[in-house]
């Protein structure tokens, strides 16, 4: 009997007649092996006792719900959320015995406390699963088992397969050279569309398990995927509540998604609970006394105290009923499940104990290859684990392709763990990376992270080093630049961890350069600029002129970004001089494109014209049009969208618009996105202001498209204001105040304070057309404050123009004030040779003459207004031009009835 419960969870049996035993009073029930089973399983046996799901009623109707709707080919979203015992992975469980495992496919990934940093761990550990992926697999065979499966659920798109080929580190020289942001792209398609097959076959459901511990790749990735939701399969996405996977307007906008959040079981319901797991509902007064005012309701708690109670001989069976054998006293119950797990653990066996904090360090899914490796006391490790199985401190999660087992609670991995001493632990840890460098020295890529993990917990500072800065070259690959960043700090903290040295801050010098990129895409997180300096600093000090420039081009760049560009365009002169003085025709091309970029920000079109202009002629002349000079993008289709961009706002609209094409095909032929995006945006701005309604729209959509698929959040705002601009050029205001709030909303996020300015600028004009004068003139204000701050001439003169006008609309008495303003506006705007800008101004200022009866001078007006238009040859049907002829007409038949 005992043998049958023990494998019952891996073979299928045929009851035999009982039978007589010697030494046996009652006849033995007996029973046959007929196969082993599909799907092994484990019984559970908390001390030969587990209670039935409680208090979970209604969420297990949800999910049963959601299945009958799987089976019709909707699909559902579930977020399961509980604090850590109220009983998540069992309600999980559960729901999966209720399931016929040959009708709908489960599937399952896990995120572990050591897999914070690793880019996409869940989604590994979901594949490695599916496509029966083994720790002891040798390169080719994870090639050929990835390669195959994927090339069954992609079909045609073959080309994506080495973007799935690298979530293992697999080798394809074919995608070598492409862009980090187009990889992430392609990875994006790959994902989704096996996924999306995956699911094809049969109905699925997909579970991930603890993701508060998951890496962000995984979370952005996962929120892509569930937010443009359509397979027939059922998420089940479980996490503490200190997590979130949707704000309540992301979660709102979804329509499938619901949320089941876990409390702890009411009074009755804990009853219930020890009533099921004593399998009686007599329990001794002071048990149920302990139930009512101690126990909280916490399932697991409740399900370890009864335990503890068994094991210590507190709490026995009598004859189908159950007894106290003394009266509890608070040192036999601990008050937190902390404390009662640890009472636990301290009555095991020694070895047995030992070896499970031997697999608590390995994390809370561990491989019986790997434990067996590092133990010192390998003759005990099958007895122990049996054990500790039977005790349901551990289960086993799978016997193929690999054995392996996990603790049944996370707080029972995190106790084990934090119970051994530092020095015990720092020991094991070592010992993992050495059996990991051992057991995968062919697949080490693949492993950088886990290695990183293992050897910064141990006294090995150098290989911590190493492994760290490998898995933020790998993560940076990837374009998982989150992850980028903590793996390149983690690693200079292990370098500040030994002696200082010469060849010490040289490595830390390199540290700092790779870590240049990703801060740029992530539009400067906190603790940009002490990156930048860091590296600065350590540039100087080691006399490398080269590393200095490449720092002082991101400290330009950061400044620019984040509102200094006075300060961004000192620093770009600064590397523009040294990158002359050493002579490095890549250093000078780059130097050029950031002062460009400041002096975007300042609006001195007519420095870029020059230097943008030098600049191209130098790329084209030594074909370096190709060339990313390691700055993660197109240098030269940046330089174009600068230079171009300059050229319209003075005017040159079809001079401009033949070098923005110029470098968005550069940029396409090379493969970036950033660059893609960017002249797309500043063609947007640059059609805004020539009147074009229609392109305005279509290449702002073009840039947000491009941005969005990339993930690349820096100028996104600018083109959804660009394309509410565009819509205000139609008459489609409500449409142009959603884009307007919009980019508004992630300006706001990224805290760039010119892009703030420049979408309170486009909100003002479009609330004045609306009416909304008021809350026009508080946007305009803001505007106004902020471009001065940051020293955006052509936000701020377009701002004061705009400004008269409202303060004339409101107040109709108000002439001469609001009349300064636009005229000071204008004159900002002359003074940068802004002509598109300066004759949206003269227009303004027409307009508002002749509202005030001043028919002189608004014909004056608006007369240099149309004359600014045609010197630019915009097209006749240009939105500013025709509102200026129309205004003038209107003037002119005024003065023509008069006479």
């Amino acid at each position: 009997v005992e043998t049958h419960h023990q494998a019952e969870g891996y073979f299928n049996f045929e009851g035999l007649e009982s039978v007589t035993v010697k030494g046996k009073i009652e006849p033995v029930k007996i029973y046959k092996v007929t196969s082993p089973k599909e799907t092994p399983t484990k019984t559970h046996g908390l001390s030969g006792q587990r209670a039935e799901l409680i208090g979970r009623r209604m969420e297990m109707g949800q999910l049963k719900e959601a299945v009958e709707n799987l089976k019709r080919g909707q699909g559902s979203i579930f977020s399961i959320v509980g604090d850590a015992g109220t009983g998540k992975s069992r309600l999980v469980e559960e729901f999966k015995n209720t399931l016929n495992l040959k009708e709908i496919q489960w599937r399952e990934g896990h995120a572990y406390a050591f897999s914070q940093n690793i880019p996409y761990f869940p989604l590994i550990d979901l594949f490695n699963r599916t496509w029966q992926i083994k720790e002891g697999d040798t390169p080719d065979q994870v090639r050929r088992k990835v390669e195959g499966a994927a090339k069954a659920l992609i079909g045609e798109r073959e080309d994506l397969i080495p973007y799935v080929g690298s979530l293992y580190s697999l080798s394809y020289p074919a995608i070598e050279q492409v862009s980090p942001e187009i990889r992430k792209t392609r990875f994006y398609e790959a994902m989704q569309l096996i996924l999306a097959n995956l699911c094809k076959r049969a109905p699925a459901v997909i579970c991930i398990e603890d993701l508060q511990l998951a890496d962000p790749s995984s979370i952005e990735l996962l929120r892509s995927i569930l937010t443009d939701f359509r397979y027939p399969a059922i998420f089940l996405c479980i996490y503490r509540p200190s997590f979130s996977l949707f704000t309540s307007h992301q979660a709102g906008s979804i329509k499938s998604y619901s949320e089941i959040r876990l409390q702890d079981l009411s009074p009755s319901d804990a009853q219930s609970m020890v009533e099921s797991l004593l399998k009686t509902d007599v329990i001794p007064r002071q048990l149920r006394k302990f139930i009512q005012d101690k126990a909280e309701g916490n399932p697991f708690y409740l399900e370890e105290v009864i335990n503890s109670l068994i094991e210590t001989d507190i709490l026995l069976s009598d004859h189908g009923s159950w007894k106290l054998t003394r009266a509890m006293t608070d040192k036999d119950i601990p008050s937190t499940v902390q404390g009662v797990i640890s009472a636990r653990l301290d009555r095991l066996e020694r070895e047995t104990k030992r070896i499970l904090q031997e697999a608590s360090v390995i994390g809370r899914s561990f491989l019986y290859e790997i434990l067996k490796r590092i133990s010192d006391l390998k003759g005990y490790i099958d007895k122990s684990l049996t054990s500790l199985e039977r005790l349901d401190l551990i289960k086993t999660r799978s016997l193929q392709p690999d054995l392996e087992y996990f603790f049944r609670h996370a707080l029972t991995q995190e106790v084990v763990y934090q119970g051994l001493l530092l020095k015990e632990r720092r020991l094991i840890h070592q010992k993992i990376g050495q059996v990991m460098e051992d057991l995968f020295h062919d697949r080490l890529p693949e492993f950088y992270e886990t290695l990183a993990y293992h050897y910064s917990q141990s006294d090995n500072i150098q290989k911590a080093y190493e492994y760290l800065k490998l898995s933020g070259d790998k993560a940076a690959k990837n374009y998982s630049n989150q992850e980028a960043i903590r793996f390149y700090r983690e690693a200079i903290q292990a370098l500040d961890a030994q002696p200082e040295s010469l060849e010490n801050k040289k490595e830390k010098l390199k540290v700092y350069l790779l870590m240049r990129t990703a801060p740029f895409y992530l539009s400067y997180p906190e603790g940009s600029l002490e990156i930048f300096q860091n590296g600065e600093k350590l540039a100087y000090e080691l006399g490398d002129e080269e590393s200095l420039v490449h720092m002082q081009i991101s400290l330009s760049l950061y400044h620019s970004n984040t509102g200094n560009p006075s300060l961004g365009l000192e620093y770009a002169e600064k590397c523009f001089a040294s990158a002359e003085k050493i002579k490095d025709l890549g250093l000078i091309a780059r130097s050029a494109s950031i002062i460009c970029a400041a002096n975007w920000m300042t609006a001195d079109v007519t420095k870029n014209v020059d230097i943008g202009g030098r600049a191209i002629h130098l790329f084209e002349e030594h074909h370096l049009e190709k060339d990313f000079f390691g700055m993660g993008y197109s240098v030269y289709s940046v330089l174009c969208a600068l230079y171009g961009g300059s050229l319209g706002w003075m005017g040159r609209f079809k001079e401009g618009t033949d070098v923005l094409e110029k470098g968005f095909q550069n940029a396409r032929e090379t493969n970036d996105k950033w660059g893609m995006g960017f002249t797309q945006m500043i063609s947007s701005n640059l059609l805004y202001w020539a009147g074009d309604g229609d392109s305005t729209i279509a290449h702002a959509r073009e840039a947000i498209k491009i941005y969005e698929e990339a993930e690349i959040s820096l100028s996104l705002e600018a083109a959804w204001f660009i394309l509410g601009a565009g819509y205000y050029l139609r008459g489609e205001y409500k449409k142009a105040l959603d884009a307007g709030e919009k980019g508004l909303s992630l300006a706001k996020e990224s805290g760039q304070p010119y892009m703030v300015s420049l979408g309170h600028m486009f909100l003002a004009m479009t609330l004045r057309a609306v009416g909304n004068l008021r809350r026009a003139r508080e946007y305009a204000e803001e505007a106004s404050r902020l471009s001065q701050e940051c020293n955006a001439k052509n936000i701020e003169g377009t701002v004061r123009v705009l400004l008269g006008c409202i303060s004339r609309d409101i107040t109709p008495t108000i002439i001469e004030e609001a009349q300064h303003q636009i005229e000071d506006g204008i004159s900002i705007l002359e003074d940068k040779k802004l002509n598109a800008l300066s004759a949206v101004g003269y227009l303004h200022l027409g307009e508002f003459f002749a509202s005030a009866g001043r028919k002189d001078e608004a014909l004056k007006s608006l007369r240099k207004a149309e004359a600014l238009y045609h010197e630019m040859e915009v097209a006749p049907e240009s939105y500013w031009l025709v509102r200026t002829q129309d205004a003038l007409r209107r003037l002119e038949l005024e003065a023509g009835t008069t006479h």
